[in-house]
């Protein structure tokens, strides 16, 4: 796969014009925040001090965030481009809806990671340090946090055999992670991924569509994607109107949290260091 050698040299003011004209990059003024934020000076030992854990585990959300943000900005860009008949079989309309499937997979693998971090570190989260920064969030972040909580904590589930739909939400995270995501070595998944597709009688699941071009940019196995599809569908539920909704829900609720989170431990961090040195 060979990606090209030339591209087209902007000057800073085009450059700059160029990131405003992209769809949904409305951002807000930026601020500069010293950068004793995070305490460097002493080094991280063992499991570290309360503060340097709260300052991992939040710089750990913030790169949460804007993971989530990355992805659900390409999944809102794809589903502006979609034609007026979002099922027509082509070339263009099966690339947006193969790459929308990837980024929605890719958000969900970021909600499990979020959950387990929150899982991991159960104790932190019932700290001192980190429910005083929650205490000053709205009463709606609070509360979402504690869902967000109680999902993390669900138990972990014996099922009959390793294709069996999971019955909790967490389970099913895991498994849009683990085989709908990423481990290519996995190699079982994909055949019964195919399979799951194929047996369907329906027009997408006629042929193993493809579009084999001269280039990387002309080239796309959508019959992989439908085998993605397939492998998601058959062992989540994660097409079922339920599980949508769901997770749809927490997605939002999320980002709505960390940002809030983020916001009000910056505000804590400053004030604790300007007091400090007074």
């Amino acid at each position: 796969m060979k990606l090209p050698s030339d591209r087209l040299e902007l000057t800073p003011k085009q450059l700059e014009k160029a990131w405003k004209n992209l769809p949904h990059f409305d951002l807000a003024e930026l601020k500069a925040i010293p950068k004793t934020l995070v305490d460097i000076s002493t080094p991280f030992v063992g499991s570290g001090t309360p503060d340097q854990q709260v300052d991992a585990f939040m710089l750990a959300l913030a790169v949460a965030y804007n993971d989530l943000k990355g992805a659900l900005w390409m999944i809102k860009v794809l589903f502006d481009a979609q034609p007026k008949d979002k099922n027509e079989i082509s070339a263009l309309n099966g690339q947006r809806v193969g790459m929308d499937r990837q980024f929605y997979r890719l958000t969900l693998s970021y909600i499990h990671e979020v959950l387990e971090l929150v899982k991991r570190e159960n104790a932190l989260i019932r700290s001192d340090q980190f429910r005083e920064i929650l205490s000053r969030t709205p009463n709606r972040c609070q509360k979402d946090w504690e869902e967000i909580v109680s999902f993390s904590l669900e138990a972990d589930e014996t099922r009959t055999h390793k294709h069996a739909p999971p019955k909790s939400m967490k389970a099913a995270l895991e498994t849009v992670r683990s085989s709908g995501t990423f481990h290519y070595y996995n190699i079982k998944n994909f055949w019964y991924g195919y399979k799951h597709h194929f047996e369907k009688d329906s027009p997408h699941s006629a042929y193993a569509w493809a579009s084999l071009g001269k280039n990387a940019e002309e080239t796309r196995f959508y019959y992989a994607d439908a085998a993605m599809d397939g492998i998601v569908n058959s062992r989540t539920g994660i097409d079922s109107k339920k599980f949508t909704e769901t997770v749809d829900q927490l997605v939002k609720s999320v980002g709505y949290v960390i940002r809030y989170l983020l916001e009000h431990y910056i505000e804590v961090r400053l004030a604790a260091q300007s007091e400090a040195h007074m």
